[in-house]
């Protein structure tokens, strides 16, 4: 494997650094996997020209989809949204219902 992500080092460097994930980079390359990938590339040692990524395979969405990933914050379901005690009396009072505090 080393010997297939040696022609490519610099432009999977230049694509993590954007965004993309082992994964993205593997399919771009034609590889298996994208833990194979990554430790080809930690201990490759091979000097060859560099050459770009192939971009009809590159998946241009994920960086965004990365992005969203890193923030790991989960969508809250309507019922789930948190309010405040003045939100969550305005909808009791609107309801017909009566805080004694």
């Amino acid at each position: 494997m080393t010997a297939k992500v040696a022609p490519y080092l610099e432009a999977i460097r230049k694509a993590r650094d954007a965004g993309f994930t082992w994964s993205d980079i593997a399919r771009a390359i034609g590889a298996s996997n994208g833990e194979t990938v990554r430790r080809a590339v930690r201990i490759c040692k091979y000097k060859t020209d560099q050459i770009p990524i192939p971009e009809r395979r590159a998946n241009p969405e994920t960086p965004a989809l990365v992005a969203a990933r890193s923030q790991n914050q989960p969508r809250a379901l309507p019922g789930q949204q948190k309010k405040t005690d003045a939100q969550a009396l305005a909808d009791l009072a609107a309801a017909g219902v009566t805080v004694v505090n």
